[in-house]
């Protein structure tokens, strides 16, 4: 694939027959580059989680992180605020940022620390919110900040990486942002990673400047929403970046910004790769990206 954004190559990373190799990595590079004009605008929904844990610089790092999200919005973008705790509440329907700055700053002085943790419902409800302009083929974005003590609902890591999974296949990404010394990694790594999102920490309020300026630079920058990668003519295909695959079996990979690459590192069985030489049957690798702009392109890498 090679057009005005978009480059994408198969790099083997042995020598591609030879008996006494059990395994042929395989490296699948996807090279973008930046928009040539301005980004279109996003939907960002906030899940923040107000649940006991969260007393004390945890809630009030939230609030300042919620600001500074605003801030370095655009004003056509749209943004979504939930809270969670005992049960999820929508505080703020789907708005312009514009109008969202003005009304913010009420809604987060009233948000206040206390009870049990249904991180899963606020999540969720947040995602929600975005289906439909996710339809449209506009990028939609969660942004979970929370301490991740989960115990309400869906609780367990591998549970939450699986609903965030789901809804990045259909174009509602997720990113996690965990607060204060001890946030639960463990849950917040797998559900960013599943979700396609950023995996982000903050430890005090000073140090969320540095983690939203690098998400909003991403969002900024992004050129490809996701690719689907798809091998064709090969069975027993390793992922050892244990990526997502939807319905049809290819593998999701995450967004690429502008000036930077994504990859995928493949393990293909070298007893099935000399097989396949001596019938001269190509291996085939489908990519199809979806563009921030709408655009889908598709391109096959044969080998």
């Amino acid at each position: 694939m090679t057009n005005t954004l978009l480059n994408a190559s198969i790099i083997p990373l042995k020598p591609i027959a030879c008996a006494r190799i059990k395994t042929l990595p395989l490296l699948v590079q996807l090279a973008a580059r930046p928009l040539p004009t301005r980004r279109p605008s996003i939907s960002v929904a906030v899940a923040m989680d107000c649940s006991g844990s969260m007393q004390g610089e945890r809630i009030e790092a939230l609030r300042e992180g919620v600001r500074y999200l605003l801030n370095g919005l655009r004003d056509d973008d749209e943004v979504v605020l939930v809270s969670f705790r005992d049960s999820a509440r929508n505080q703020l329907a789907r708005c312009p940022v514009s109008l969202a700055r003005q009304v913010a700053p009420t809604l987060l002085a009233r948000l206040q620390a206390g009870g049990t943790t249904a991180l899963y419902e606020g999540w969720e409800l947040a995602a929600r919110q975005l289906r439909k302009d996710a339809e449209t083929g506009r990028l939609c974005r969660v942004v979970l900040m929370t301490d991740g003590r989960a115990n309400k609902g869906l609780t367990t890591p591998d549970e939450l990486a699986k609903q965030s999974s789901l809804y990045a296949r259909h174009g509602i990404t997720t990113t996690t942002i965990g607060l204060g010394i001890g946030f639960n990694e463990e849950l917040l790594q797998p559900m960013a990673d599943q979700g396609l999102g950023s995996d982000l920490f903050a430890e005090r309020a000073e140090d969320l400047a540095a983690a939203f300026a690098s998400e909003l630079a991403l969002l900024d920058q992004l050129v490809v929403r996701d690719a689907r990668l798809l091998c064709r003519g090969l069975e027993g295909i390793t992922n050892l970046n244990e990526h997502a695959r939807d319905d049809d079996g290819a593998w999701i990979l995450p967004g690429v910004a502008g000036d930077t690459e994504g990859w995928a590192l493949l393990e293909l069985p070298m007893d099935a790769v000399i097989a396949a030489q001596h019938r001269c049957e190509p291996i085939e690798i489908e990519i199809n990206v979806s563009l921030v702009t709408g655009e889908r392109l598709r391109t096959t890498l044969t080998m």
